[in-house]
C-alpha cells in the first residue's frame, strides 16, 4: 500500500516537471498545458546536440506553442538586433512530424521571443541544434508552453500563417513562415495588434526581404506587406512594402493590422518584426534608424553580421532548481512512508 502510494506520488511529481527536449522524443498534448525546455534550463544548454521532440495530440485538435523565455546564441548576429541567420545554435519548429523545408515554420535564435505558433494538424515538431565547435558560456536556452486546441479554435485563432492572429500582449513578434529561409507561395496572412485606447503601438522591422531586392509592389501585385492603423473594416493603409528596405514606423495608434500576401512563386527570406505597446505613463527610446541606402550584396539577408551582444551571465544554482526541490521532497516522503515498514 505504501509502495503504491509512493509510485503515484512520483508520477504526479514527474508530470509536474518541465520536460527537456533531448529527453522527450514524444510528448502527448492535451488541453492541460505542458512545458518543454532546453536541456540544463535555466542553466546553460550543452554544446553539440541535435534533438527533436514531437508534440502530438488526438485527431481533431491542433497544437499551440508559446514561449516563456528564449536565449539562444545568435552568432553571426546583426546590427539591427534581428535573430541572425541561425546557423550555429537554433530551434526549428515544424508543422507536423515531417522535417522537410516545406513544413518549417521558423528557425529561431537570439534573445527575441519567437511568436506563438499553431499547427494545421495534430502535431508540431521541435528540433534544437547546438554546434559542438561553439561552446555555450552565456545562454540559458528556452522554455516553451504547449497545449491542445480544438480544430475550430485553431482555425479561429490562426493568422493564415500558422501563428496567432490577434496579439494583445504588451510586446511580441511576428515572423513570416519559414524565416530565416524562404517563405512559401500563395500566402494570405493577417495579424492584428490591439492595445488599450490610451496606448500606442511601435513597430520595428528587424529584417525584411519580400519579393526580392528589385521588387515592385505598386498596385498590390507580386509579394507585399501592408501595414494599417486600425483593424477590421476601420483599418487605414499606411503603405505597401516589398523589396529589401526596412519599413520605418513610430506611433501607429492603439490598433495595427499587418498583412502578408505572396504570389505562386515565393522563395524569399521574409521578415521579422517586433512590436511594443507604449502606455500613457511609459517612456521609451525610439527604435534605431537602420541605414538602407545600399542594396544588400546577398539576396538572403539584409543585415550586417557582427558578434552577438553579451547577455548577463546566468547563474546555474542547481540546488535552487524546481526539479531538484521536488526530487528532494519525493525522497523525504519515501523515507517517511517506508520507515514503519522497516520497524
Amino acid at each position: 500500500m505504501n509502495i503504491a502510494a509512493l509510485l503515484t506520488l512520483l508520477a504526479v511529481i514527474r508530470s509536474a516537471l518541465p520536460q527537456t527536449i533531448c529527453n522527450s522524443q514524444l510528448l502527448v498534448v492535451t488541453s492541460s498545458p505542458g512545458v518543454v525546455t532546453s536541456d540544463g534550463y535555466p542553466g546553460r544548454y550543452p554544446a553539440g546536440t541535435d534533438c527533436t521532440c514531437e508534440l502530438r495530440g488526438a485527431s481533431g485538435i491542433v497544437v499551440q506553442i508559446s514561449f516563456n523565455d528564449f536565449q539562444v546564441d545568435s552568432f553571426p548576429g546583426s546590427l539591427s538586433g534581428a535573430p541572425g541567420t541561425c546557423t550555429h545554435h537554433y530551434l526549428e519548429v515544424y508543422n507536423g512530424v515531417d522535417l522537410s523545408a516545406a513544413n518549417l515554420l521558423g528557425s529561431f535564435c537570439g534573445t527575441r521571443l519567437p511568436p506563438t505558433l499553431i499547427s494545421s494538424g495534430a502535431a508540431l515538431t521541435l528540433r534544437f541544434v547546438t554546434s559542438p565547435y561553439s561552446l555555450n558560456n552565456r545562454y540559458r536556452g528556452f522554455s516553451v508552453n504547449y497545449t491542445a486546441l480544438s480544430d475550430a479554435q485553431g482555425q479561429a485563432l490562426d493568422s493564415g500563417c500558422w501563428s496567432m492572429r490577434r496579439l494583445t500582449a504588451p510586446s511580441g513578434s511576428i515572423v513570416s513562415p519559414g524565416f530565416p529561409t524562404s517563405y512559401p507561395a500563395n500566402l494570405a496572412c493577417t495579424w492584428e495588434i490591439v492595445a488599450s485606447s490610451e496606448s500606442t503601438i511601435m513597430l520595428q522591422f528587424l529584417t525584411f526581404l519580400v519579393g526580392g531586392t528589385a521588387a515592385i509592389c505598386e498596385n498590390n501585385v507580386n509579394d507585399y506587406v501592408i501595414v494599417y492603423t486600425g483593424t477590421g473594416q476601420n483599418k487605414v493603409s499606411q503603405g505597401t512594402y516589398c523589396g529589401w528596405e526596412l519599413p520605418q514606423f513610430m506611433d501607429l495608434g492603439n490598433e495595427v493590422t499587418i498583412e502578408l500576401v505572396t504570389n505562386n512563386v515565393g522563395g524569399f527570406r521574409g521578415f521579422f518584426v517586433t512590436y511594443t505597446v507604449i502606455g500613457p505613463t511609459t517612456t521609451t527610446e525610439p527604435p534605431p534608424t537602420i541605414p538602407t541606402t545600399t542594396p544588400p550584396p546577398v539576396i538572403i539577408t539584409t543585415n550586417t553580421p557582427q558578434p552577438p551582444a553579451t547577455p548577463a551571465p546566468v547563474v546555474d544554482n542547481a540546488a535552487t532548481r524546481p526539479g531538484r526541490k521536488l526530487h528532494i521532497t519525493a525522497i523525504l516522503l519515501l523515507v517517511a512512508i517506508l520507515s514503519p515498514v522497516a520497524r
